[in-house]
């Protein structure tokens, strides 16, 4: 797909402003906790068993702007112009469909790379809410189009022990390496700056939401939309 060179956004490390830092989240990262009796955080139950196909995109982080400009220069590539995170998966789901769509909201400015052009976990930078929207002037959103899982949220801590864990470089193999029969995946940015801590569980898992996604936090995935928050 050939787009008019006005749309070619320019790639100008000069012009991003120094990415700052964010608070480490008070919470102790990495808790398996046992849910309590009607605790007020139990999402409600559904009927809804949709299964995820090509429709259902989904949130694997929030990274810097500067994270991306050198994802961008080590790819010799540039990011094309558009006006909203949707339209960059739209636009990234005919050039990529099986890779990721990176959007910056401050530049406007799109991305569609292959998969294995996967954050950094010196890029993590935290979010604005639960529900993986990145807010920060210079944050930018990464979304898999071909993920295999649902996002459900992020938590501050589990309920479930998971009877696989495993700390990677790449939050792409972390959601991709689960067995297709497991209930959820969770992963964690770990505040130690050395990776994701993939969590993987044979039944659906839940935890205290609410909490934004980020450093140290839970991203959980389900494999059906089994709750509604």
């Amino acid at each position: 797909m050939t787009l008019p060179i006005g749309l070619i956004v320019l790639s100008i490390l000069s012009m991003s402003p120094p990415v700052s830092g964010f608070m480490q989240n008070p919470y102790i990262p990495y808790t398996f906790d046992t849910a309590p009796n009607g605790n007020p955080f139990v999402p409600k139950a559904t009927n809804d068993i949709n299964i995820p196909n090509p429709e259902h995109v989904q949130f694997i982080g929030c990274i810097s702007f500067d994270g991306l400009q050198e994802l961008l220069q080590e790819n010799g590539v540039q990011g094309v112009y558009l006006p909203s995170r949707d339209g960059c998966i739209t636009l990234c789901r005919v050039d990529q469909p099986f890779g990721l769509a990176y959007f910056s909201e401050h530049a406007k400015s799109c991305y569609c790379a292959p998969k294995e052009q996967h954050p950094m976990i010196k890029w993590v930078v935290g979010g604005v809410d639960d529900e993986g929207n990145c807010g920060g002037w210079d944050d930018v959103s990464i979304d898999y189009l071909n993920l295999p899982w649902i996002f459900h949220g992020c938590y501050s801590s589990l309920w479930s022990t998971p009877y696989r864990t495993e700390i990677v470089s790449d939050p792409i193999e972390c959601v991709n390496s689960c067995q297709t029969w497991d209930g959820s995946v969770a992963m964690i940015p770990r505040v130690e700056g050395d990776g994701w801590l993939c969590a993987c569980f044979e039944d659906p898992t839940e935890g205290v939401i609410g909490r934004q996604c980020g450093f140290g936090i839970w991203q959980g995935y389900f494999r059906k939309l089994k709750y509604v928050r």
